[in-house]
């Protein structure tokens, strides 16, 4: 058993593993290694962090002007 990781075979991660990683992702460059989740998306290879780090959730919020006229914000993208 691996003393910094404590699984046998070691993790993915670990730095006392030996396997080569199989892809890389092209967001920010991490390994990715055998049974590890990873995205296609067109041409582009993407980890589960970067695919995360991406993801946002629409919620309707809306705000009034001093007119009376609704701002609804949709995310990061407004309409007036």
């Amino acid at each position: 058993m691996c003393e910094i990781c404590r699984q046998n075979p070691c993790a993915a991660q670990c730095p006392n593993n030996d396997e080569e990683p199989l892809l890389y992702c092209d967001g920010c460059d991490k390994p990715i290694y055998q049974d590890d989740a990873y995205y296609e998306v067109g041409d582009t290879i993407l980890c589960e962090d970067c695919i995360y780090d991406c993801m946002r959730h629409a919620d309707r919020d809306t705000d009034y002007h001093n007119d009376g006229a609704p701002v609804i914000s949709y995310g990061d993208k407004w309409e007036e």
